[in-house]
């Protein structure tokens, strides 16, 4: 037993030495956290983000670790047409979706945040409708021609209020690249309702058939806007 006390008494020392040295160390992280932290500078960063609004940039600015601000715009253009072969019609519609926006986020957490701002909406929906063959209407043959054509154009407010709650902070404190995600919706009031028609179908666009449209539309007065961005910090 008297040969273990030297051993033991050296093991003594080397586990308070170890766990002193271990100690320094989580003192001196601990204090470079705190003092990174305490030392918060505004930056810069710049997104590439893909909505439901279509894809766009945005340019984004913090004031402080609670508080960013960010401007940018979306756009997206394209079509959709299908034939009705029971009715004889071929319709089409277009979506021509333009914005801008000015955007506030206000953190909650490091990475959790509430957005909240304007966006300037230029987006409009065009809905139109054309015979594809000849109808019969008693004994007499009437061509596409002289049937005519349909369109109804809805175009929503512009200024449209936004409201949306999201993850990631697009200027990160210790990554040049970040991934954020946002969902919220706009309001964007009660769509207007243009129609033209032309040919036999001319009377079908009035203006008692626009404010039918227009009143039936009034409750679809939210839309849906879901964010993916990815963001460079770049100073």
């Amino acid at each position: 037993m008297k040969n273990l006390k030297p051993i033991i008494s050296i093991l003594l020392i080397v586990f308070i030495s170890i766990s002193g040295i271990t100690y320094s160390q989580n003192y001196e992280n601990t204090s470079k956290d705190v003092k990174i932290r305490s030392e918060f500078k505004p930056g810069w960063a710049i997104s590439a983000k893909v909505t439901t609004l279509g894809p766009g940039l945005e340019i984004v600015k913090s004031f402080s670790r609670k508080f960013n601000v960010r401007v940018g715009g979306t756009y997206l253009d394209f079509s959709v047409s299908r034939t009705f072969e029971a009715i004889k019609i071929k319709g089409t519609a277009t979506f021509d979706m333009e914005s801008y926006s000015l955007l506030g986020d206000f953190f909650i957490t490091k990475n959790f945040h509430l957005t909240g701002g304007l966006i300037y909406n230029l987006s409009e929906e065009i809905i139109s409708a054309r015979p594809i063959n000849s109808f019969e209407i008693g004994e007499i043959t009437v061509g596409p021609e002289e049937l005519g054509s349909l369109s109804i154009k809805v175009t929503p407010e512009n200024y449209c209020p936004y409201f949306g709650i999201g993850f990631g902070n697009p200027i990160s404190y210790s990554k040049v690249f970040s991934l954020n995600m946002e969902i919220g919706a706009l309001y964007h009031g009660y769509p207007k309702i243009d129609m033209e028609a032309n040919g036999m179908i001319t009377p079908t666009a009035s203006k008692i058939q626009e404010e039918i449209i227009e009143d039936n539309l009034k409750s679809f007065n939210l839309y849906l806007l879901a964010t993916i961005q990815l963001s460079i910090k770049l100073f």
